[in-house]
């Protein structure tokens, strides 16, 4: 069975007056800026073009997204944490505006949770 991909898309938007830009990324190219608004919203700007996307359709939209990073010149990789201990890794092409991976991940906190108790069983 194929995994549930989220309705991602990224939609040209404008952005209101006093938006505060937060968590600023700028790819190495310095071609594009991504950033949150409220936490909640994100957005990539491409800077030449003066065009902004607004990236919708993600699980959970009242979680935060956290750290915003470039993997290349094109490449955006952010989390959004479902709980404080379990979240989804998302990696988005915004020159194609796809998605590429969404990777569910629990911490170390989690796993341990979530193993069997082992008994004490030493041979005598």
């Amino acid at each position: 069975m194929g995994e549930h991909i989220p309705k991602f898309a990224m939609v040209e938007a404008s952005l209101e007056a006093g938006i505060k830009k937060e968590d600023l990324q700028t790819d190495r190219s310095r071609k594009y800026d991504a950033f949150t608004s409220d936490g909640t919203r994100l957005f990539v700007t491409e800077r030449g073009q003066g065009r902004t996307f607004e990236i919708r359709g993600l699980p959970l939209e009242w979680r935060p997204f956290s750290n915003l990073t470039w993997a290349n010149n094109q490449t955006l990789m952010f989390d959004r944490w479902s709980q404080p201990h379990y979240g989804v890794h998302y990696s988005v092409n915004v020159k194609s505006r796809t998605l590429i991976a969404a990777a569910p991940f629990p911490d170390k906190f989690y796993l341990e949770q979530q193993r069997p108790k082992r008994k004490n069983t030493r041979r005598r």
